[in-house]
């Protein structure tokens, strides 16, 4: 080779090694899905809890704590012309509450009944949840029921026994949602406290008004 090929001849580039290929494992074939197979895997799913009502139709029953007796307060209340002047005319105790604080302590214990159900709805179904919430309508109904007989039929005779009747109502509520939730029992112990108060002044207005 002459001395000038050898001066411009190019270097060979040196061949690089070529990386093994790593062999593929092979996928397991998968076990056919079977009814045994899904209904198992249904079972190890968490299941919701039974008895728990959704959030809206807590509130909507929640709410008729509120929404009966002010119907009724609007039925037979002493904003009604005839009940205003029969009330209005009425011997009182000394000891006889101011016009304005009655409905605003109705309010607020109404209210606490609604909060005390909402929460008892949210608890899975138990015999003490469900006891209590039977106790709840039977109060909710009975303090409706309470309007129509004192205003409605201006009877104090009545009114007073179903006054003493809703103490033992609301203390039966208040011991069996306090096996259920603690603050919806809480919740009923205003209107046990109002409705023995209520029974007091009532049977104190049928003694100076018979």
């Amino acid at each position: 080779m002459p001395p000038t090929a050898m001066l411009t001849a190019k270097p060979v580039t040196p061949v690089t090694p070529v990386t093994p290929i790593t062999p593929i494992t092979p996928i397991p074939p998968t076990a056919p899905t079977t009814p045994q197979t899904a209904t198992a895997a249904a079972d190890a799913l968490p299941a919701p809890s039974a008895g728990v009502l959704p959030r809206p139709w807590a509130v909507g029953l929640a709410s008729t704590a509120l929404v009966w007796p002010a119907l009724a307060g609007l039925r037979w209340g002493p904003q009604r012309p005839v009940s205003g002047l029969w009330f209005w005319l009425l011997r009182k105790p000394g000891f006889q509450p101011p016009n304005a604080v009655i409905p605003l302590a109705w309010t607020l214990i109404d209210t606490a009944l609604a909060v005390g159900a909402y929460r008892l709805l949210r608890r899975p179904a138990s015999a003490p949840r469900n006891q209590a919430l039977g106790w709840w309508a039977l109060n909710v109904g009975l303090i409706g029921g309470w309007s129509g007989v004192f205003f409605g039929r201006r009877n104090l005779q009545a009114s007073t026994a179903l006054a003493a009747a809703m103490v033992g109502s609301g203390v039966a509520y208040v011991a069996s949602a306090r096996k259920a939730d603690g603050p919806a029992a809480a919740a009923g112990v205003p209107f046990i406290a109002w409705v023995a108060f209520a029974t007091v002044l009532t049977a104190a207005l049928w003694r100076r008004n018979r």
